[in-house]
């Protein structure tokens, strides 16, 4: 069984969620790089819906053209999922191109805190231009 299937057995609960970019500082991946498509950010987000609270990503992107990027993240999240308190790490990533996203992400396994330790499973994040994100969590708790 792989590690996506077994997270999204069809018994495993969900969480929906939309979230909001607070702030983002986009800088040069490397100040000595003579590539400026490489660029480097911090952002943060604030959620709601099924899963609520907010993160910090650190993130990596390779800008092609304005509609046409990669990028690759891990973010911090400490809020409530399910009514349990805590928080967890999850990377994630993907390209865009002309507006389209195709997406990976999955928790960080051992990464869950608090009342969310155990957590293991898979995000998806869908973009619909200009700024809305909703972010879908399946999930289970490891014994």
């Amino acid at each position: 069984m792989s590690q996506s299937s077994r997270a999204t057995d069809a018994a495993a609960p969900r969480a929906i969620g939309t979230y909001e970019n607070d702030a983002a500082d986009e800088l040069p991946f490397d100040d000595a790089s003579d590539d400026a498509s490489l660029k480097r950010a911090t952002v943060r987000r604030h959620y709601k819906g099924d899963i609520v609270g907010s993160s910090i990503a650190h993130v990596s992107i390779y800008r092609a053209t304005p509609d046409r990027l990669g990028y690759v993240a891990v973010d911090q999240f400490a809020g409530v999922l399910a009514g349990r308190k805590g928080g967890f790490a999850f990377q994630h990533g993907g390209s865009i191109d002309r507006g389209v996203l195709r997406p990976f992400g999955y928790i960080v396994p051992g990464s869950g805190t608090g009342e969310l330790a155990g957590i293991a499973g898979d995000i998806e994040i869908a973009f619909v231009p200009p700024a809305t994100h909703t972010i879908t969590l399946t999930y289970r708790f490891e014994r």
